[in-house]
């Protein structure tokens, strides 16, 4: 069915497409800011500051954005910019950055933009904004990035699935204890069986897409610099008064309190600030002195005094941060319950388990009474089960419970289809409802049932490509991991 092939192919082109065009911008953002570094300070004077709202959409939600045209000299030339950053567009959250900007240099004011010595035409009036905004550009990528990844993934599966699988080469199998019926322990298990085994089936394995998920909300609400601020709070031991320059109330609420964001002007040691505050409940009017509080070596970094950087509250990110501790616990669960699957493949006794069915207590079957209607009789469960020293056990399935071995089913069909009727046809038609299983000998609860995908591992049924695929997603999110974190 090429149907979903080339839908994931769609899917895998176009989100890796846009992914790798936000990186792309992001390169060459970070690029310039590093270059920009180089560029030569150079005094200007504003000639224009205004909000332009910008035509071509008719919806009203289009927000205004600040137009800044400077002028300046460089080697006896005068030149005029109109760049505000090095970043290309708009990041959606500029507008405190622009106000301040609009407020503290109005026109005919004097300021200092950064020249191109190359290329005086080429300036920028504020070369750091760009720097502290490409994660902000990585952030924005990484989900086009990790869905394109899945989709690939996904598409490697339907293609290399079910295709090149090698005939098992059974004198090989024999030597490490494998075959129709295993030998007796202990049998030998290659690192890349292991390696599937201990990944667990691909169904199981969709865990990974919600750990990297969550870690991502996780990030983009700023969890791991709140959380560390509650753990190791930063040590705030220089002081200025700063002056209230505008107070806005925003939408959000804490505990049905208003909170307010106050834009605050300061200076430390003859450099001038800006920076804004976040309090709960009005306290300040524009123009008030307030008390400023920052790091001693940075003092760009100050706030209000009793205040916070942003509304943002600690407890925002406990809710993604407990999903992904459930889902650690949960991944440990099932990493600890395969690690005991390869150790059973390794030392675990062998068994003969059959299939049985049961019916639920205080069922009724049709075939008991006749006068019953199919809707009045539930679902019969069905599971395999083995005796040891006398005793019935339940077998446990490794994934999703296989039925009755199909394989062998087709087998009988086929012999029964060439008139052969006898007992060897009736054996296999036997051996359909009949799976190996291995168990612990001190504890025969404690088994799995070699049917299904496990069989397939275990019995060589699986090409180089299945395996690698079956393999991957926790490679794949723990790279993923490392690049949230550690990509600026």
């Amino acid at each position: 069915n090429l149907t979903p092939v080339w839908a994931f192919g769609l899917f895998a082109v176009v989100t890796l497409a846009v992914g790798i065009g936000m990186f792309t911008v992001r390169h060459y953002a970070v690029r310039e800011s590093e270059a920009a570094r180089d560029w030569v300070e150079t005094p200007c004077v504003i000639e224009n500051s205004e909000f332009v709202r910008h035509e071509g959409n008719d919806d009203g939600e289009n927000r205004p954005t600040l137009g800044l045209v400077y002028r300046y000299e460089f080697d006896g030339q005068t030149y005029r910019g109109d760049r505000l950053d090095l970043l290309v567009g708009s990041m959606g959250d500029d507008d405190v950055w622009e106000k301040r900007i609009f407020e503290q240099y109005p026109a005919g004011s004097r300021a200092t933009c950064y020249v191109d010595p190359n290329d005086p035409t080429n300036s920028v009036f504020d070369r750091d904004h760009a720097a502290t905004k490409t994660r902000n550009l990585w952030l924005l990528s990484f989900p086009f990035l990790c869905m394109g990844c899945g989709f690939t993934l996904a598409l490697l599966t339907l293609v290399v699935g079910g295709r090149g699988k090698p005939t098992p080469n059974v004198a090989k199998l024999a030597e490490r204890g494998w075959g129709e019926r295993p030998s007796p322990p202990p049998r030998k298990i290659s690192l890349l069986q292991r390696a599937v085994v201990l990944s667990g089936p691909l169904g199981s394995q969709m865990a990974w897409l919600f750990v990297v998920g969550f870690t991502f909300v996780f990030t983009i609400l700023d969890g791991p610099n709140q959380f560390g601020q509650l753990i190791w709070p930063e040590e705030r031991d220089g002081t200025a008064v700063g002056k209230v320059t505008d107070v806005r109330e925003l939408d959000s609420r804490e505990l049905y309190v208003s909170l307010y964001e106050y834009d605050v002007a300061y200076e430390v040691d003859g450099s001038r600030y800006a920076i804004a505050s976040v309090t709960r409940g009005r306290k300040h009017e524009k123009g008030d002195d307030v008390d400023v509080t920052f790091p001693s070596d940075e003092p760009g970094k100050g706030r209000i005094a009793d205040a916070r950087e942003s509304e943002f509250l600690w407890w925002h990110g406990a809710i993604p941060l407990g999903v992904l501790a459930l889902l650690a616990l949960g991944l440990f669960g099932m990493f600890w319950n395969n690690f005991r699957v390869v150790r059973l493949l390794r030392r675990g006794e062998v068994a003969t388990a059959t299939w049985a069915e049961q019916h639920v207590a205080g069922a009724i079957d049709v075939a008991d009474d006749p006068t019953r209607t199919g809707y009045e009789v539930p679902m019969a469960a069905t599971n395999y089960r083995f005796e040891v020293l006398g005793f019935d056990y339940a077998a446990n399935s490794f994934g999703p419970a296989p039925g009755r071995d199909k394989r062998a089913m087709r087998r009988a069909a086929r012999r029964r289809k060439k008139g052969s009727r006898d007992a060897k046809a009736g054996a296999d038609d036997g051996a359909a409802n009949e799976l190996p299983v291995v168990y612990n000998l001190a504890r025969p609860r404690r088994n799995v049932l070699l049917g299904g995908y496990l069989a397939d591992v275990m019995g060589g049924r699986l090409s180089l490509g299945d395996m690698l695929v079956n393999c991957a997603p926790a490679p794949l999110a723990a790279l993923a991991l490392w690049l949230l974190f550690t990509v600026k």
